[in-house]
């Protein structure tokens, strides 16, 4: 899809990738910051527009991506569940609390659906950013490695296993 076609810019993009042998799989995530001050028509409209991408293909590439806005608080989640559940983003968008993620937390499951916080004020949150892979990690990639075996930053910006 051609950018100038991108009807909402994303703040950030990731993709965290599983490179098994056997099985290589992606979990890419759009990224939306969120300070507290955009209203509530504002993500509504968001929600609109990456439910419109969704219905037309790879977005940047992507073919599977899932949105995720990181917000201040908890209750700032709710607002912005509802107002991206009322867009129509409910189902492919989670929440996650800003300080839950910078605590060194990212891979545990810190994220809220927005489809479950927007309709309830006790849910916990369920998800997390590599729930998209199903292969537990090993007990061989558990153990602690050497220093020289922890893999170098390369040319093509791929940290070697």
């Amino acid at each position: 899809m051609k950018s100038e076609s991108v009807p909402v810019i994303p703040d950030a993009i990731t993709v965290l990738e599983n490179k098994d042998v056997t099985d290589a799989r992606q979990c890419a995530w759009i990224l939306e910051m969120d300070t507290g001050s955009e209203r509530s028509a504002v993500w509504k409209s968001k929600a609109s527009k990456y439910a419109e991408l969704r219905g037309r293909g790879p977005l940047y590439g992507l073919g599977d991506w899932r949105l995720v806005a990181l917000v201040p608080s908890v209750r700032r989640a709710h607002t912005v569940a509802r107002a991206v559940v009322s867009g129509g983003g409910g189902a492919f968008t989670f929440l996650g609390v800003i300080s839950a993620l910078e605590s060194g937390q990212a891979f545990s499951r810190v994220l809220y659906p927005a489809a479950s916080i927007a309709g309830s004020s006790t849910v916990d949150p369920s998800v997390s950013l590599v729930d998209a892979f199903v292969t537990p990690i090993s007990e061989a990639d558990q153990q602690p490695r050497p220093t020289g075996d922890r893999g170098l930053w390369s040319e093509t910006g791929v940290i070697s296993p």
